[in-house]
């Protein structure tokens, strides 16, 4: 089981990702600890943002992203999949939200 801290770390990858955040990856220096240290971070922080996102999908979104690079391309991806914004789009959510009940009194929201 994921302690808090571990769960709250996955949490911010996914913003992070879904809110466009780039962290481009950082130049390695030769014979610069700082660079390398920060290579290795960003490493290990998009290995885990890769392995999140992985777990969280189905065989047949993977199929889909499987040539990915990055966290982010596959995020970007999935968003051209699943993200719709045509007029049927449309036009499905007016249904749900015409469609939408309180809960447990029937009463209608619109």
């Amino acid at each position: 089981m994921e302690n808090t801290n571990e769960s709250s770390t996955s949490e911010k990858r996914f913003m992070n990702l879904r809110c466009g955040g780039i962290q481009v990856k950082p130049e390695l220096i030769d014979g610069n600890a700082e660079s390398r240290e920060a290579c290795s971070k960003w490493t290990e922080t998009e290995e885990k943002a890769k392995t999140d996102l992985i777990l969280c999908i189905s065989t047949a979104e993977l199929k889909q992203v499987k040539n990915c690079v990055t966290s982010r391309n596959m995020w970007i991806k999935l968003e051209e999949i699943y993200q719709s914004k045509g007029p049927s789009r449309k036009a499905t959510l007016l249904k749900s939200l015409i469609q939408l009940k309180i809960p447990d009194t029937g009463i209608e929201i619109i």
